[in-house]
């Protein structure tokens, strides 16, 4: 019912509208002049009865108007007997650039334009003369004299009209009726415009420069309003208007160019800056000679007309070729207003060659009125189609920021995929060789070391997890996966890792399980796993002294039970001002005391967005100074009703029975491929494979693995994914274009541990992912995933060893950036003759090699760090090669790839100054900030060739 009055009112004010719109065209098409009252009858004609009195004496009789041509300077005579009727009336009659003397008798009773004072130059300028005829007159005539200081001015004499003096006035607003509403509709257009232009500028749109326009429109109002003549009937300033007349005329041309530069002459600037340095030129030349009265505006008004039609057909020329093909309408009316003002201007300007006066502009106000008219209709257009598009932008704002947020988040993915590849490639090698160490070692002392090694690059990677975790919680794309699991195998698990950092910490580690619980739950295993172990880590990391009491208890919950994990903690405890803060992303509290804690402030703020998407709840209570109590409480179904039992008393006999890792998979008849441009990372695969029977090729470039593969049938490959020249994906295409592998599965290893990995490279083609850095078990589980069952033999190695219940944790970390030493060449100078010990040491001695880096990257003690640098020496040639032909090319894609493998070798290595140099370089390749690569490679280049120069000569075959 409202939507039915709201569109009957909507048709009312269309009729009424249309209605009103019809009375004023008849009001307009019926107007005619002669029905106004003003001074309809009672103006008299004073056109007959003239003479013309010659300086000979004679005189002519002529009627008006009448028109003769004199030369400047020279009076021109006109007289007239008066009727006695007509004394003490008014004459009225123009005069153009005249000055004029009227005598009664041969008294002077009106002059003009002699003797003029008035600043700004003594041009007479064109004036509707208004001359009082005295009460009494002897002899009745009436002289007027005419006299210009250009030729042919002083003989052009119009009609001349007689009334009483108010008639007169009336009489000819009367006439400039019309005239006068054309000035006004142009003035107040100009207004329009410039009112335009103050919204685009207070709403920060394009103004399109329409404050040119607008002071363009209002000069061409004003100088058609003062060519009516109107303006002397309120102030006699003549000299004055005629002076701006002529202003307008040299300003109009700049004004016009002004405004059209930035649309119709965008390619051509140079000259048009060239066009509006003559126009200024001419503007201030003119302006200076007329005050020195070297010459007046009048005698170079032609100038200025030349200028206006340069500039006005240089802009329809203009026009002519941008409206070519061009169908958008407020272009095109655009470019008929110009041209309709310029057949205006053309109009009145022939009229003036032809030496004719009176309304000198009859033509150019018309073409400036419906120019005035046009360009506010244009602007208008333009300002609304702005408006729209501002709505539109409006409309559309929740979308832009939703592709904004993508955006922003694919960043964020690529800046984590980057981070991800760059530190799991080192822990890929370190934790790789370090779990060899643990295999093969039977020394009690480097079983410990290596399994500090072991929990300090957890604990790193842990650090990474986190960051990899909050990125796929914010993008949406963390999932939760429910599974089958045990209970008492995951507090197993949890408990093992965290009971070292208890200890460490001599702190005491409560365990409290009820007995009762499910043994069997259904939910996602991995995330309460990491759910317990954030709270357990965070209550060691900040107890410095006294207990952590790890207490589980369950809820029945209809059919499923609430697991519920209390974690309490004599530690330092948290003010309650900042429990809130807790659980922000990046937010640590007491920053300043807790400086020395590691960690990145992620960790609660995962936890609570993992307890929230299994629909749990999270609480804290904490006595700062006295400790904490952090509890969850999580759904979980029932698999197995049966109760966990004594978890305390298992766990505790399980750590007097630790067993040294064996192999899970035995397969010696299993033939696989290892794809990876580092050395290094080959040598660790081999190591972590070394008794499983595998037989095992490996391949350091694409081109290599597919002359491998067609050569070869093998049961599994692994491809490394960021390789130079032909990554893992074109090598893994080009292997099935050529119909190489068939059903071959093909694993993918990478650094890049971003979330949605597996799904991209399961979509590239690949059968499954393994991500870096590779442990001996996911190897091995991944192996068992995918060899056929027949290649699988039994297990054929195992072994037990006692350790202690109490693990120290350590971590040995070094860090540095030196130079060679000075006397490294001299000791070089004997290297055929050292022995490996020897070579050790010297390079132990060299400040260039952090040896204990060097050592960290071996499964093999010194020897290894030796086979290190023997594969290093033999890539020098080959990788130094491609790196200079890449950067010769300018080819930063395979630059950042070969400059990733230099700073990588480097660091297994242990030179870390020139392998930081090498980072800085990828870093800059990747990023394609060419100005820095271009800036810094030589500097590399000369510190990497120097040290490169050093280790040639070392004979390490030979040592």
């Amino acid at each position: 019912m409202i939507n039915k009055r709201l569109n009957n009112s909507n048709i009312a004010l269309k009729i009424s509208g249309a209605l009103c719109c019809i009375v004023i065209l008849l009001c307009i098409f019926t107007f005619s002049i002669e029905d106004m009252t003003l001074a309809s009858k009672d103006v008299g004609d004073f056109n007959t009865g003239w003479y013309i009195c010659r300086d000979d004496g004679s005189y002519q009789k002529i009627n008006l108007p009448y028109n003769e041509y004199v030369p400047k300077n020279t009076p021109f005579v006109i007289r007239k007997k008066v009727s006695r009727v007509d004394y003490g009336k008014t004459i009225s009659f123009l005069s153009a650039d005249v000055k004029v003397t009227v005598y009664a008798d041969e008294m002077l009773i009106y002059s003009f334009g002699y003797g003029d004072k008035r600043w700004f130059g003594k041009t007479p300028g064109s004036i509707i003369n208004f001359v009082d005829i005295p009460q009494n007159i002897r002899s009745g005539y009436i002289t007027i004299v005419m006299e210009s200081p250009y030729n042919g001015y002083a003989g052009d004499i119009k009609s001349i009209s007689i009334a009483r003096r108010d008639v007169c006035i009336l009489n000819y607003l009367k006439k400039n009726f019309f005239r006068l509403i054309e000035c006004i509709f142009i003035i107040l257009a100009s207004i329009v415009l410039f009112l335009i232009y103050v919204i685009q500028k207070v709403s920060n749109q394009d103004t399109k420069s329409v404050q040119y326009i607008s002071l363009l429109i209002m000069a061409s109002g004003i100088y058609c309003l003062i060519e009516t003549k109107v303006l002397g009937i309120f102030y006699g300033n003549q000299t004055l208007y005629s002076i701006l007349v002529f202003i307008y005329l040299i300003m109009a041309p700049i004004l016009m160019i002004s405004y059209y530069r930035n649309s119709l002459f965008k390619n051509n600037q140079k000259v048009i800056n060239v066009w509006q340095l003559i126009l200024l030129i001419n503007c201030v030349a003119q302006i200076l000679l007329q005050l020195t009265g070297v010459f007046d505006f009048m005698e170079m008004v032609f100038i200025s007309h030349v200028l206006i039609m340069i500039s006005i057909v240089a802009i329809m020329y203009r026009y002519i070729i941008t409206l070519k093909g061009n169908k958008n309408r407020t272009d095109w009316l655009a470019g008929i207003a110009i041209f309709i003002y310029f057949l205006g201007a053309m109009a009145d300007l022939l009229s003036d060659s032809l030496g004719k006066t009176g309304d000198m502009s009859q033509y150019s106000r018309l073409g400036a009125m419906i120019f005035a008219f046009v360009m506010c209709s244009v602007h208008m257009r333009y300002l609304i189609d702005n408006y729209t598009h501002s709505i539109r932008e409006t409309a559309e704002l929740l979308l832009r920021e939703k592709e904004a947020a993508e955006k922003a988040s694919a960043a964020k993915s690529s800046f984590l995929a980057n981070m991800s590849h760059e530190i799991r490639t080192p822990i890929n090698v370190i934790l790789g060789m370090d779990e060899i160490i643990l295999r093969e070692s039977n020394e009690e002392s480097t079983i410990e070391n290596a399994g500090n090694i072991q929990n300090a690059g957890k604990m790193l990677l842990s650090l990474i997890n986190d960051l990899l975790d909050f990125s796929k919680i914010e993008s949406g794309k963390f999932e939760i996966v429910l599974v089958n699991y045990q209970l008492s195998s995951l507090l197993n698990d949890v408990v093992n890792m965290i009971s070292y950092r208890a200890v460490a910490k001599n702190l005491d580690f409560r365990i409290n399980v009820n007995e009762n619980i499910p043994s069997g739950l259904i939910g996602d295993e991995v995330r309460v796993r990491q759910i317990i172990t954030n709270l357990l880590t965070n209550a060691v990391k900040y107890t410095d002294e006294g207990y952590v009491l790890f207490d589980v208890d369950y809820k029945e919950d209809g059919t499923g039970i609430s697991l519920i994990i209390s974690v309490s903690d004599t530690g330092r405890g948290i003010r309650e001002e900042d429990i809130d803060k807790l659980f922000d992303s990046f937010q640590r509290v007491d920053e300043k005391v807790n400086c020395n804690i590691e960690g990145t402030g992620l960790g609660l703020a995962i936890t609570k967005n993992l307890v929230t998407m299994m629909h749990g709840e999270i609480s804290v209570e904490s006595e700062f100074g006295k400790g904490s109590v952090f509890k969850v409480k999580i759904p979980q179904q029932v698999s197995e009703r049966s109760p966990v039992g004594d978890f305390y008393k298992r766990y505790k006999e399980s750590l007097r029975q630790k067993t040294k890792y064996h192999e899970m998979l035995y397969a010696p008849s299993a033939k696989i491929l290892v794809v990876d441009d580092n050395e290094m990372n080959l040598k660790v695969v081999i190591g972590l494979l070394k008794f499983t029977g595998i037989n095992i090729d490996t391949a350091e470039s694409g081109k290599e693995a597919l002359k491998m593969v067609s050569d070869n049938k093998y049961d599994v490959i692994l491809l490394d994914h960021m390789m130079p020249e032909m990554d893992g994906i074109e090598t893994l295409n080009r292997m099935r274009e050529n119909n190489y592998i068939g059903d071959t599965p093909v694993i993918a290893l990478t650094a890049n541990a971003i979330s949605g990995a597996r799904e991209i490279y399961i979509q590239k083609g690949f059968s499954d992912y393994l991500s870096k850095p590779i442990t001996g078990i996911t190897l091995e589980n991944k192996l068992m995933r995918w060899f056929k069952p027949e290649l699988i033999q039994t297990h054929m190695r195992y072994e037990e060893k006692k350790v202690g219940e109490d693990i120290i944790e350590g971590n040995n970390t070094s860090d540095g950036e030196s130079t060679l030493s000075e006397d490294s060449e001299e000791r070089n100078m004997k290297e055929n003759m050292m022995t490996p010990d020897e070579i050790y040491k010297m390079l132990s001695s060299m400040e260039e090699i952090d040896i204990e880096e060097a050592g960290q990257y071996s499964f093999d003690g010194a020897e290894g760090v030796l086979a290190n640098f023997a594969i290093y020496k033999g890539n020098i040639d080959e990788v130094r090669e491609r790196l200079l032909t890449a950067y010769d090319e300018k080819d930063y894609k395979n630059y950042e790839i070969t400059i990733h493998s230099i700073k990588s070798n480097l660091a297994v290595i242990g030179v870390m100054g020139i392998s930081a140099m090498a980072k800085e370089l990828e870093m800059a390749s990747k990023a394609m900030e060419t100005d820095t690569v271009e800036e810094k490679h030589p500097v590399f280049l000369k510190k990497w060739d120097e040290f490169n120069s050093v280790i040639k000569k070392i004979d390490f075959q030979k040592g």
